[in-house]
């Protein structure tokens, strides 16, 4: 009687899917690393002063607040929105009492600091620097390219 014998996979089968998700999450990191270091420079814009002409709550599932405020550069009056960076995520009522109590503090006719960009004066922001979003994606970046590495190094030993 014959034995059939059963083909072994090859262990670097599985290296192609791992490092596929490496290379998408050293994508990712280095996307998000310039867009983070970007959002950092923005603290080191020069400010003006502002005020705060209107506040709303915003959305119905991913409710945030909305400021609009108005500042002045050289004579120059422009106005701007700011989500002030609240997160979009957790329960809905979470996200509404967030953005309820991230309006407490900006009244119509509050003064304000507004960064604004030197380069292009209508780019400004109530409060410079990376959002959560961005933050959250290059964890996600990390995690992605962690897993490849790990599993390839995983596979590569196992061989």
């Amino acid at each position: 009687m014959f034995r059939v014998r059963k083909k072994r996979k090859s262990p670097f089968s599985a290296i192609i899917p791992l490092v596929a998700i490496g290379v998408v999450g050293i994508i990712i990191v280095a996307v998000d690393t310039c867009n983070i270091k970007s959002a950092f420079a923005q603290r080191q814009w020069p400010t003006a002063n502002g005020v705060v002409i209107d506040r709303i709550i915003v959305g119905d599932r991913a409710i945030r607040p909305l400021v609009t405020y108005q500042y002045t550069i050289c004579g120059q009056s422009f106005t701007a929105e700011s989500d002030l960076k609240v997160p979009g995520f957790g329960l809905r009522t979470v996200r509404r009492d967030t953005a309820e109590t991230t309006l407490l503090g900006f009244s119509p006719g509050t003064a304000v600091t507004v960064f604004y960009n030197p380069d292009d004066l209508r780019d400004s922001h109530l409060r410079p620097g990376p959002t959560w979003n961005m933050l959250t994606r290059y964890a996600f970046g990390i995690v992605l390219f962690g897993s490849g590495l790990f599993g390839g190094l995983l596979i590569c030993g196992k061989a």
